[in-house]
């Protein structure tokens, strides 16, 4: 019996998450729906449109979506449709690339052994580094040929994203709506879905460490940066983390005909100008790597950790300083040592916060949807491999950061507690003391 529901169960979740073999044909008669824009109906604005194409009924609209509402609701639209970009907006901060694979006409399938061996460049190639004004007319053409088109957008903001909303064709808007509420509500999340086509999304937080001349902050107000752990060394300028998000989303109708949007966040100075990558033809969406060899959340986490472990390190050296035990649990009057712990174990909790949930959202991708890249194709299957191993290798990484973390609060926290026992029972022989000393004036007075 035992048996029988386990390869049941192994059945179920092969059917469940396999993919759907339509998309690996071109299907042209279905690319005029992309062209099919939404239509707000009367007294009803883009935003209130886009919020409730093909939505739920019993979704409480005064409810939902509120992130993006608000964050939506600090673009105008008439920003977008005049005829030069207004200065306030002319920062560039799109890197834009259209193209069309001339391979298979309609009703054609894929050659995958000789297109992954050898992938085209493609045919009417455009790409472009644009402020949002440009980024916005060039997605309301239609008749430019694209069919794999790749936006990579740095900092998005309000006016970025109400470009991308008012330009969505109705069958994507749902796709669209859930992925710009997710990477504004600093999300994390790893999926894969087909409810008319197909569409793969991952959204990674994550937090950054970064010393500057002054105090930096996201000028969008979307996300929030903090003072680091002070040390006792003298450091020069401003150390501060900083919540910082990566979010891709790759939606389509078939393998021939798709949208890629990658977001990311570099308002605290992580990546190059976006104009560097199409300057040396660098792929933007991966960190301007031509080949990837690391995980740049993983980097980044890496590079945080280490410093953290710097930080710590020299509070948990006196355990092993004898001289250093006499004044380890003494504070002074303000309490310096017992702030300084209290702060320390808040930075920590976050940082260890923050990597649960993205590993127990990788691990609930892992168990299921992951499925969706095993094609059953040899060649395919082991390229998958490849890459799924140096995405596990991360992981595994990132298992033993948190597990470090989990050890530095354990040690803060009982170093602060101890620290608190110790102030207490030093106030307590005071008062002690000072009950003697009263009653021997009070005996004196009496006297």
């Amino acid at each position: 019996m035992e048996s029988y529901t386990i390869s049941s169960r192994a059945h179920l979740n092969e059917s469940l998450f396999s993919w759907d073999k339509k998309f690996s044909v071109r299907r042209q008669q279905a690319y005029q729906a992309e062209d099919r824009r939404l239509e707000p109906q009367p007294q009803q604005n883009i935003i209130e449109a886009f919020i409730r194409e093909r939505i739920a009924r019993l979704h409480h609209l005064q409810y939902s979506y509120t992130a993006l509402r608000k964050f939506v609701a600090a673009a105008r639209f008439s920003d977008l449709t005049a005829p030069l970009t207004p200065a306030e907006h002319t920062e560039r901060l799109v890197l834009l690339d259209d193209r069309r694979d001339a391979s298979g006409g309609a009703n054609s399938t894929r050659n995958w052994d000789a297109y992954a061996a050898y992938p085209p460049k493609g045919e009417r190639i455009w790409s472009g580094v644009l402020d949002v004004g440009d980024f916005y007319r060039r997605l309301i053409e239609k008749e430019n040929g694209a069919e794999r088109r790749t936006i990579y957008i740095a900092d998005m903001t309000p006016l970025c994203a109400l470009a991308m909303i008012a330009t969505v064709s109705g069958l994507h808007a749902p796709i669209l709506r859930e992925f710009l509420q997710r990477h504004i509500s600093y999300r994390v999340f790893f999926g894969v879905s087909m409810p008319f086509g197909f569409a793969m999304e991952f959204h990674l937080p994550y937090l950054a460490l970064r010393k500057s001349e002054k105090p930096i902050s996201d000028s969008r107000g979307l996300r929030r940066s903090g003072r680091f752990i002070p040390t006792e060394q003298t450091v020069d300028g401003y150390e501060q983390i900083h919540e910082a998000h990566i979010s891709l989303l790759v939606a389509g109708i078939d393998e021939w005909y798709w949208t890629a949007y990658c977001c990311v966040d570099r308002y605290f100075g992580s990546e190059d100008n976006i104009q560097f990558y199409l300057d040396n033809q660098f792929d933007a969406p991966i960190g301007g790597s031509e080949r990837r060899t690391e995980f740049p959340v993983t980097r980044e986490w890496s590079s945080v950790i280490v410093t953290l472990e710097e930080r710590v390190g020299s509070h948990e050296a006196g355990v092993f300083d004898e001289g250093g035990l006499a004044t380890a649990f003494v504070d002074d009057d303000t309490f310096t040592r017992t702030k300084q712990y209290t702060w320390t174990v808040q930075v920590l909790r976050l940082f260890h916060k923050s990597l649960v949930n993205l590993l127990d959202s990788w691990n609930s991708f892992q168990a299921g949807e992951i499925r969706y890249f095993r094609v059953k194709d040899d060649n395919l299957d082991r390229r998958w491999r490849s890459h799924l191993a140096r995405i596990d290798k991360d992981i595994t990484e990132l298992r033993f950061l948190r597990r470090s973390l989990q050890q530095r609060i354990e040690t803060f926290e009982n170093m602060r507690n101890g620290l608190v026992n110790a102030s207490a029972l030093v106030e307590s022989r005071a008062a002690t003391e000072q009950g003697k000393n009263i009653g021997s004036l009070t005996r004196v007075t009496v006297v």
